[in-house]
């Protein structure tokens, strides 16, 4: 009977957490991405902004996670590298790397780093992409430091 009652506590903790089993969610794929700045405290960001097309393919070993994204950017495609871990319904990856961006019409730098926050199922992907953003320090700059919120959707490819 004990061993009953601890099986039924342990589905229904189960159920309670969003587990669906003992192992990872399964988050690895080709996913196309949409994002759309959801804030605006960058220099070079405006809430609406958006970025179509972005291709984030994602492994997994286990809730180990390493992600690429190649973000087309003006006439040029950016490309971050991401590590990170599952979490239930979905991954969450840091930028293992930083980009430059000159600002225009300036002698500022931002150098950015991101995270990702997504919940991913069969077919789909949601949640957020946050810039992180340094400037150089230049007195053209308008920011010494700064976060971008973009919402995040698209598609599981199969």
């Amino acid at each position: 009977m004990t061993l009953r009652i601890a099986a039924v506590a342990a589905v229904a903790l189960s159920a309670l957490l969003g587990l669906e089993g003992c192992g990872p969610p399964d988050v690895a794929g080709t996913y196309d991405v949409n994002l759309v700045a959801a804030t605006e405290d960058c220099p070079d960001v405006d809430e609406g902004d958006q970025i179509s097309n972005v291709a984030l393919v994602v492994s997994q070993n286990g809730r180990s996670v390493q992600a690429t994204a190649n973000v087309p950017w003006i006439i040029i495609t950016l490309m971050y590298d991401f590590l990170g871990d599952t979490h239930p319904g979905g991954f969450s990856a840091d930028s293992t790397d930083s980009v430059m961006v000159p600002i225009a019409g300036t002698n500022c730098v931002m150098t950015y780093t991101f995270n990702i926050d997504a919940s991913v199922d069969e077919t789909t992907i949601t949640g957020e992409m946050t810039q992180f953003g340094t400037s150089n320090g230049d007195p053209s700059c308008t920011v010494d430091m700064c976060t971008a919120t973009w919402n995040m959707a698209g598609v599981r490819n199969p």
